[in-house]
């Protein structure tokens, strides 16, 4: 959604629609929106549209503009200053990436994803425990008070709102280990946290998955478990991850609720890289089993600034390596400026 403009739809009298769902009637388009689809609806600041039919659930409405052209219109970037007011602390809209793929982001260029992509930094291979391109490292997130507080409130509003509209989650579900220092969106909601843990480490009668396999390298394939009796038939769990690459970590939280006779209500993440086509490995796994449940994801890898690489350029790399004692450990911070 790189061309997705932010679109803001008035009546035909200027009044904003605060109502939501949308009333049938014609409204007036005060933003561009290009069409990405050939089901999409482009629309000029100016036009007026007919809004015939809306999918509250999956973040789209029907329109038809009046040379009579009709199409799919983002309701995430429809809602006028007022509704967002409205909505709750954060503001943020989610809309699905394609009609009807169920996985939903919200608008890049929205001034709290950006604050947040711009505390989300990362290291090169050199400084990373893994083998990868771009290591995305949450703490510079989990460090601002201010913008890790922005990051829950966003996901707590949409659970809040049920955007599925099937009652909401009952339990949100962490992912080892940094799936866990999302626990404050469950204490937000008021809802139970239990935790994924990697190679059987729960305590008590567990539950494991198959083997999954991640993006980068490893000499041993992990496996997830959870506690038999912390998820019961008939919950609807939220999976919570700080990142989905791949998907094969997903998976296997995937796999344990449904085995456990749970429903996914959504699987979340804050950040997103769509180039390892995580989501689609998702939707194609076992013919389609998770085919239709939701996805929702904050941020994409490509909205996080070339600058926010932490790499620290004066460090003696070949000397010392990325790990040191801590004896000098202040100095070496202050003679590096790494504090």
């Amino acid at each position: 959604m790189a061309s997705l403009k932010e679109t803001i739809i008035h009546n035909q009298t200027g009044i904003s629609v605060a109502e939501d769902p949308f009333t049938e009637g014609n409204y007036r388009i005060l933003c561009d929106f290009e069409a990405e689809r050939s089901n999409q609806l482009s629309a000029k600041e100016g036009d007026m549209v007919k809004l015939e039919d809306q999918m509250p659930e999956r973040g789209w409405i029907w329109a038809t503009s009046s040379d009579g052209k009709s199409g799919f219109l983002p309701a995430g970037y429809v809602r006028s200053k007022q509704k967002t007011d409205m909505a709750g602390s954060s503001g943020v809209s989610f809309a699905e990436t394609e009609v009807g793929n169920g996985h939903f982001v919200p608008h890049q260029e929205d001034e709290d994803v950006v604050a947040i992509a711009n505390n989300l930094r990362y290291f090169s291979a050199a400084f990373s425990p893994k083998d990868v391109p771009k290591f995305y490292d949450i703490s510079g997130l989990t460090e601002n008070p201010e913008i890790f507080k922005k990051a829950v409130d966003i996901f707590a509003e949409r659970y809040r709102n049920d955007p599925h509209g099937t009652g909401g989650p009952t339990h949100i579900v962490g992912y080892d280990a940094r799936g866990f220092l999302f626990t404050p969106l469950a204490l937000e909601l008021g809802l139970p946290f239990v935790l994924l843990r990697k190679n059987g480490k729960n305590p008590g009668v567990v539950v494991t998955s198959n083997e999954y396999h991640k993006e980068y390298t490893e000499t041993k394939a992990d496996t997830m478990c959870i506690r038999l009796g912390s998820i019961k038939p008939g919950d609807r769990v939220v999976l919570f991850d700080d990142l989905i690459a791949t998907g094969g970590t997903a998976l296997s939280g995937f796999e344990l609720i449904s085995g456990l006779g749970a429903e996914v209500y959504e699987f979340a993440s804050l950040i997103c890289l769509p180039g390892l086509n995580g989501v689609e490995k998702i939707r194609t796994y076992e013919d389609g089993k998770f085919a239709n449940v939701p996805v929702c994801t904050l941020v994409d890898d490509a909205t996080i600034p070339e600058t926010m690489c932490a790499d620290p350029p004066a460090w003696p790399i070949e000397e010392l390596g990325r790990s040191v004692g801590f004896h000098n450990a202040s100095e070496l911070a202050e003679q590096h400026n790494l504090n």
